[in-house]
């Protein structure tokens, strides 16, 4: 999920200096189709700087696609499935080049029309950390980040009854994720773009995944506008038709994420988006919307502009 975090007054001398040259990656955190798929931007935050994001997501589906393309109904039992879930996401720079990026989600998962078919629980806890490879306005960054379950597994092949999670809150699995990330601003345009290219190992019974994104965005006085095109494909090929709500053993998925934030005060603005389901198989076809508050930290005193 990704958001802007700065005075808007300052948008066009972020964007054109060399050491937060977008601090576009700092609105760079909007809605996914699960709080995993948030990503950071390509600009890594000075020494003391950094973001943090409060989001609240609602999502209804009477859908899935299947593994051959055909709509099914989201839930075997006919129900619409239905999530809300509170996703905290945070970054900080600890020194030159390296920001910790960390995130955190409570859902609250159910079946609509199903007393008793759903599932309360933490998700899974991300731990990272980015590193510059080349700063100014057309940076490069790698992000590495381990994804901790907090929460028990659940097997995705059992009967629903039999399950630990009627609704998984993840995999139940350590899943390792590795991300390039480039970026461009296109200054003296108050416009930025980012590109990225990312593997994800979830664990045994779920298939790999590559990720990609591209995204843009723009600024105007107290407002910031982006969109973004995510896609989800499964390593090696091949299709897994067990799932249960938002977890799939393999997943194939393109979607759409617009966003738009407004500055409140200081260095507190107003964040909502949506992720349109553009296609896919072994996923759901609901619409994931988003309401947040993201503030930010600026650089550490002395730092060069």
């Amino acid at each position: 999920m990704r958001s802007l975090s700065f005075r808007a007054p300052r948008i066009a001398r972020l964007l054109r200096a060399p050491r937060i040259a977008a601090a576009a990656s700092l609105l760079a955190l909007s809605a996914a189709p699960h709080d995993r798929d948030a990503r950071a931007g390509a600009w890594v935050p000075p020494p003391g700087g950094g973001i943090l994001k409060l989001s609240l997501l609602t999502q209804r589906a009477s859908e899935r696609v299947d593994c051959d393309g055909r709509r099914v109904p989201a839930d075997p039992s006919g129900g619409d499935y239905v999530d809300r879930e509170l996703f905290l996401y945070g970054e900080y720079g600890v020194r030159s080049r390296l920001a910790l990026v960390g995130s955190w989600a409570f859902k609250d998962q159910r079946i609509d029309g199903a007393p008793g078919f759903g599932t309360r629980s933490t998700a899974d806890l991300q731990l990272g950390a980015r590193l510059a490879l080349h700063e100014g306005r057309s940076p490069w960054a790698a992000q590495a980040s381990l994804w901790v379950p907090t929460y028990p597994a659940s097997d995705l092949g059992k009967p629903p009854a039999q399950r630990t999670q009627y609704l998984p809150a993840g995999s139940g699995h350590v899943e390792g994720e590795l991300l390039l990330l480039a970026g461009r601003s296109l200054w003296p345009l108050p416009l930025y773009a980012n590109a990225t290219l990312g593997y994800r190992g979830r664990g045994a019974g779920f298939a790999d995944s590559w990720l990609g994104a591209l995204e843009a965005g723009a600024s105007g006085g107290a407002a910031f506008w982006k969109v973004e095109l995510r896609a989800v494909l499964p390593a090696g090929g091949g299709c897994s038709g067990a799932a249960a709500g938002a977890v799939s053993a393999s997943e194939r998925s393109w979607r759409l994420a617009p966003e738009a934030a407004l500055r409140v005060c200081g260095t507190l603005w107003l964040v909502g988006g949506a992720s349109l389901p553009l296609g896919g198989e072994n996923t759901l076809r609901g619409v994931q919307w988003s309401l947040g508050v993201a503030t930010w930290a600026p650089r550490a005193e002395g730092e060069r502009r």
